[in-house]
């Protein structure tokens, strides 16, 4: 077994996976539970979950009640996209030199 090979398609599946929460999943439940107030599109609850997401939080939509928990549930995933992203370019930039 080849470790590097090995987590290399581990990261990719948890990269798409990732990316699919963000860009899918959270956006349709901000919208069906409707515990962001101010959210009336979809564009505006991808938005939101990109925004949620990076930890970045303008605080133009603020959660309330279960929107909370998914928020800060979205966060925690946010921080394992970006720990995966700085580990990927980590790698290639030792594999260059």
């Amino acid at each position: 077994m080849d470790i590097p090979r090995c987590t290399n398609k581990i990261r990719d599946q948890l990269e798409k996976t990732v990316i699919y929460l963000v860009l899918i999943i959270f956006p349709i439940l901000y919208l069906l539970t409707g515990t962001v107030p101010g959210i009336k599109s979809y564009w505006q609850a991808i938005y939101f979950s990109i925004v949620t997401a990076t930890t970045l939080g303008y605080g133009d939509f603020h959660p309330e009640g279960l929107g909370t928990f998914l928020a800060s549930l979205e966060a925690i995933f946010g921080t394992f996209m970006w720990a995966l992203l700085i580990t990927t370019l980590g790698r290639k930039y030792l594999n260059s030199s």
